[in-house]
């Protein structure tokens, strides 16, 4: 039998649901005790029933992706032992009735939701980490659990500044960051600026070098929201620096590269790509580039506004993904020469 929850939280990061700390307290200890944790986060212009479809959308592909390399399972490879699948739901419209005349003005939305993809995730995901970090108390000093958040679009957000939030918080309280959990964030198509992640900025928590945490995030030229309007939205905010390229379009800025020690080269996701593609990068933060995939798929952009923007229901990029959280090679240790596939690789376009 499978277990998933769904976490409701309202436009001010609180959380809805009086049972989830019993219910994270249970997942943490037996006869639970997953190996794996997924926080999943859908992104903005998304109601709750479409937020469901794209969950279970995702959810299932993931995990026949899984099956399929299951049967003879790499030595390369450590598969999920027993998965918690927790699927978070946040206001990102104006109405929920998808039927509603208000929603009309959802464009009019894009930096109110944006900041509310960074509220949701400073109190609601940021209370939901430190709820794993105050359970889980393994039986034996090695065995870990695995956290792995995976956000799309304004959901990366969402993601990141609940993390970046939860381990100042624990770092404050503890005076330490404990290593019992393995943090792996997903960013598909994330929706903020490609400096984000420095350590100046307002995800600098999750630049810490000691942290046990690895970041796999995507980007397409095809993504026309990112490459496109996403820039020219940000030239119009008078709060802004100046006009920022997204994560997501441009790939991550210059510091940000030299802040997570990464080499700079982004791995070049195309028809037929597999986890073996990836499994041997052992870098904080892995840059993948979904260019080629997408233009091999002309016929899948969503809209002429988004482009491929939510273009993301491949099975290559579920074994993209499989390859990043479930590889064996530890944090920064390259493997043995000849445990490496070729690997294909662009560079980084800083814009």
């Amino acid at each position: 039998m499978s277990t998933y929850v769904t976490v409701p939280i309202d436009e001010n990061g609180i959380i809805s649901d009086l049972y989830l700390p019993s219910i994270i307290s249970e997942s943490t200890h037996d006869p639970f005790r997953f190996s794996d944790v997924f926080v999943y986060s859908h992104g903005w212009w998304t109601n709750a029933a479409q937020a469901m479809t794209d969950y279970n959308h995702f959810v299932v592909d993931l995990t026949r992706c899984l099956l399929q390399i299951a049967p003879a399972p790499p030595f390369d490879l450590t598969l999920p032992r027993s998965s918690f699948p927790i699927a978070l739901h946040w206001p990102s419209m104006i109405s929920e009735d998808p039927g509603s005349l208000a929603n009309a003005a959802e464009l009019a939305t894009f930096f109110s939701m944006g900041k509310r993809a960074d509220v949701v995730g400073q109190h609601g995901v940021s209370s939901l980490v430190r709820m794993l970090y105050n359970d889980w108390n393994p039986p034996t000093s090695d065995m870990k659990l695995r956290l792995n958040l995976i956000g799309h679009s304004f959901g990366c957000r969402v993601v990141c500044s609940g993390l970046a939030t939860a381990l100042t918080t624990i770092a404050q309280e503890q005076h330490r960051i404990p290593q019992s959990i393995q943090l792996r964030v997903v960013l598909l198509a994330p929706a903020f600026n490609s400096d984000e992640l420095q350590h100046d900025q307002d995800y600098a928590a999750l630049t810490e070098p000691e942290l046990n945490l690895r970041i796999l995030a995507t980007r397409s030229d095809g993504d026309t929201s990112l490459c496109t309007w996403y820039p020219r939205a940000e030239a119009l905010n008078f709060f802004a620096k100046g006009p920022v390229p997204a994560l997501g379009g441009a790939g991550p800025s210059a510091q940000t590269l030299t802040d997570f020690a990464s080499s700079g080269t982004a791995i070049s996701v195309g028809p037929g790509f597999t986890y073996k593609g990836v499994v041997t990068n052992t870098e904080r933060l892995v840059v993948a580039d979904l260019s080629t995939l997408h233009a091999a798929n002309p016929n899948h952009v969503t809209s002429q506004f988004a482009g491929h923007h939510s273009d993301i229901y491949y099975n290559e990029i579920y074994e993209l993904i499989a390859g990043f959280l479930f590889t064996r090679y530890p944090l920064g240790v390259a493997p043995p020469p000849e445990s490496r596939p070729p690997v294909l690789e662009s560079p980084v376009t800083v814009r």
